[in-house]
């Protein structure tokens, strides 16, 4: 990790690229928080790469052992991390639960005492990281979920694309 990102904070998108592959999200941040360093991770590479952010193309649990231990402020997950494979398919559910139990036991190693694992996921999505946070270092009382507003998905990309499905945020702090 190069020596000025030590001193500014680090956030992570993980499947920030998403089938438009224009990491819209990642991008739009970095722009707003200069002081952030943004890294995406995902199996896809996007269109371009513009700003202050980094994209790792990688699986999830590959691309966050890349980082330090006790570096990272903030892991985000928008209707990926415990909704699709390392191939991007969501087709085994047993493998999902796998892959997920790996990913979010990793995202401990790497987040700073109190940073945040923030997963926003529809109900089958919302098992799977429930089940892997279960059998997690992630303290009990420190893991919140509940459902998202109408008026809080709109600053969501699913928004448009499942507007009528429930989406749920869950948050474990270390």
């Amino acid at each position: 990790m190069p020596p000025n990102m030590e001193k500014r904070k680090i956030e992570i998108h993980l499947g920030n690229v998403g089938y438009s592959r224009l990491a819209w999200q990642t991008r739009k941040m970095a722009k707003k928080n200069p002081d952030t360093h943004y890294i995406g991770i995902d199996i896809r590479r996007p269109i371009f790469v513009q700003g202050r952010w980094k994209q790792i193309k990688a699986d999830f649990a590959s691309g966050l052992n890349r980082l330090k231990d006790n570096s990272v402020h903030l892991i985000k997950s928008e209707m990926a991390l415990g909704d699709f494979s390392k191939n991007g398919s969501f087709s085994n559910s047993e493998k999902i639960q796998e892959q997920t139990n790996e990913t979010v036991k990793i995202a401990y190693e790497k987040l700073k005492t109190g940073g945040e694992l923030r997963i926003v996921a529809e109900y089958e999505g919302l098992l799977v990281i429930k089940n892997a946070l279960a059998q997690s270092p992630f303290l009990k009382e420190k893991i919140k979920s509940r459902t998202l507003l109408q008026s809080e998905r709109k600053n969501t990309f699913w928004i448009w694309l499942a507007p009528f499905i429930t989406i749920y945020e869950i948050t474990a702090v270390k």
